[in-house]
């Protein structure tokens, strides 16, 4: 661990990251474990907010370099509309496609 942090205060230190750099350094990390079989998907190994209300749902799509490619609000309402309750999950799964976009 401590050779990890060495070798980013020789690069540059994180605070002087701009933004987008992070990000685009979080995509390599997490190719990287991808490639290593740590992960299985590109998706964000973080973000468990259960039982939080909100009134819109935000949708964004991501290029690989976590570039935003598109982005949609949809009313909370809508979740329920075009998703399917997971008595697992204990919420609803929505799957955005074409069909939910346009409408």
């Amino acid at each position: 661990m401590n050779m990890v942090i060495d070798m980013i205060k020789e690069l540059k230190e994180l605070k002087e990251l701009e933004n987008q750099e992070l990000i685009e350094l979080y995509a390599l990390i997490l190719k990287e474990l991808r490639d290593r079989n740590v992960v299985r998907t590109h998706n964000s190994p973080v973000g468990n907010y259960d039982k939080n209300e909100f009134d819109y749902l935000i949708v964004i799509f991501f290029d690989k370099d976590f570039t935003v490619k598109e982005a949609y609000k949809m009313p909370h309402e809508d979740i329920k509309k075009y998703g399917s309750y997971s008595k697992h999950q204990n919420g609803y799964i929505l799957t955005v496609n074409q069909k939910v976009i346009n409408e």
